[in-house]
């Protein structure tokens, strides 16, 4: 009856709730927002019965929301929400303590769903690998990194993630001089130094024009959309207006 679907409203209305890149919102659905954290109230869609939004909200950017807000690109209203319990993550760069942990994490994680072996490990020339590497797009880039390598690994009988199941940069300067694993396809890896290709023509090409994506496009003749996607893919950091920086 109504009481029920009226319990089932209020349970959905618990949890918590995380709002990735929050900054990249269109200014509208930010003062949208903004509203509802107001109110706390909540008409989900197709419903005709209002609940209390009792979820606790988590945002994340990659962006300093205060200036963001200073400079008329982030709403004031919202900042308001948020701007008290501000917490700064370093950069991956900044802590390589952690990179280990969030790798193995991973690793336990497709040993679970049986992707590899429960005997599998991480080679300490790996674990060297990715120490040395400087993660510009954080943990976006690592975890792209360790599902390809996996997924690489998981094509070959061993029981070790190898510096060479890493995908370019990282295995690419010692895959252009000696031979190639032979556990992969042609188009496996003709697929990583597309990937590593694409990642770093993008961010050659935008930081050419200061992140500004729509001149970015229009000088390498690509649809802006298609730039923006790009972009959000290899983890590249946006400014307003959806122009990645």
């Amino acid at each position: 009856g109504s009481d029920v679907r009226r319990g089932a409203l209020e349970a959905a209305g618990r949890g918590t709730v995380v709002l990735d890149d929050v900054v990249e919102l269109p200014f509208s659905l930010q003062q949208e927002l903004a509203q509802t954290l107001l109110t706390r109230r909540l008409r989900p869609p197709g419903s005709a019965t209002e609940l209390t939004l009792r979820t606790r909200i988590v945002a994340t950017s990659r962006r300093d929301l205060r200036l963001e807000t200073a400079q008329g690109r982030f709403s004031q209203d919202l900042y308001d929400k948020f701007g008290g319990q501000v917490f700064r993550v370093p950069p991956l760069r900044d802590r390589p303590e952690d990179i280990l942990s969030v790798v193995e994490h991973w690793v336990a994680l497709a040993k679970r769903r049986g992707d590899v072996p429960s005997s599998f490990t991480i080679s300490s020339e790996t674990v060297s690998a990715l120490l040395n590497q400087d993660w510009a797009a954080n943990a976006s880039e690592l975890e792209a990194a360790v599902e390809w390598a996996l997924r690489a690994a998981s094509r070959r009988a061993g029981g070790d993630l190898l510096p060479r199941d890493l995908p370019s940069p990282r295995a690419a300067s010692s895959a252009l001089t000696s031979e190639f694993d032979p556990a992969l396809t042609y188009r496996q890896v003709r697929s990583g130094f597309e990937a590593d290709f694409e990642r770093r023509y993008v961010s050659w090409l935008l930081s050419r024009h200061q992140g500004n994506i729509s001149a970015a496009a229009r000088e390498a003749r690509m649809d802006r959309k298609h730039l923006y996607d790009l972009a959000r893919k290899h983890g590249l950091r946006q400014r307003s207006g959806g122009s990645p920086e």
